[in-house]
């Protein structure tokens, strides 16, 4: 099965291995092969022609990969202005007071959740030692902008307390990969720009990405880039 690829875009051939994935020219990486396998299977039309609906309606939580086992994983509710946005905690341990991560997800700010993060946050709190927590924040078009960076920003000024999630107040990070990435970074320039309010806080940025014949944008996997926003 073959057809005449876009550029930039995701191209599986169906009756090849996993390995002859590519992106327009360029080969994947084998674990990012298997992702692409999945996804092969799963869309029944490009996301850009699927629309927000049926996009939303597509299986997550398929991950090929085997699961990576924490301490302990449990639903919250945040509180922010606004009312209330539910999330998921992460323990690599049963320890007080661990560093957290707040994690946004990635999906065009439209589309995923929780579940679509799962195995990387538990990755994450695992490889970290760290609390993740992984926010559901409200989506558009329904919650158009600036509803979701101000909800996470709301939660990341501690609606569950310290106290409550065993964490150290003093530790607090943002991170998130695609449109979660841009949300952390958001947050972290909002805290940093707010009236009394200094960030000295990190922010991760968390991409995927696929290793290409020129080295760009990088090496197969997660890409951790840090910066402090200067206060």
């Amino acid at each position: 099965m073959t057809s005449t690829p876009v550029a930039g875009e995701l191209r599986v051939e169906r009756h090849q291995p996993p390995s002859r994935a590519t992106v327009g020219e360029w080969p994947l990486e084998p674990e990012s092969a298997a992702w692409a396998e999945v996804l092969g299977r799963v869309l029944t039309a490009p996301l850009r022609e699927l629309g927000v609906t049926k996009a939303r309606a597509l299986p997550v939580g398929a991950d090929p990969a085997p699961q990576i086992e924490v301490e302990s994983v449990y639903e919250v509710t945040v509180p922010i202005q606004t009312g209330s946005v539910p999330a998921r905690v992460y323990r690599p341990t049963d320890d007080a007071g661990l560093p957290v991560l707040l994690y946004m997800h990635g999906g065009g700010w439209t589309v995923g959740g929780p579940d679509g993060t799962d195995r990387l946050c538990r990755q994450l709190s695992q490889y970290a030692q760290c609390v993740v927590v992984s926010l559901d924040y409200p989506l558009a078009p329904e919650n158009p902008f600036p509803t979701a960076v101000e909800a996470c920003y709301d939660a990341h000024l501690g609606g569950r307390g310290p106290e409550e999630l065993r964490i150290d107040p003093m530790r607090i990070a943002v991170g998130g990969d695609s449109a979660g990435g841009n949300l952390a970074a958001a947050l972290a320039l909002m805290a940093r720009d707010r009236a009394g309010r200094r960030c000295r806080r990190s922010c991760w940025s968390i991409l995927r990405s696929i290793r290409t014949p020129r080295g760009l944008p990088g090496p197969a996997g997660h890409i951790l880039r840090c910066w402090t926003p200067r206060t």
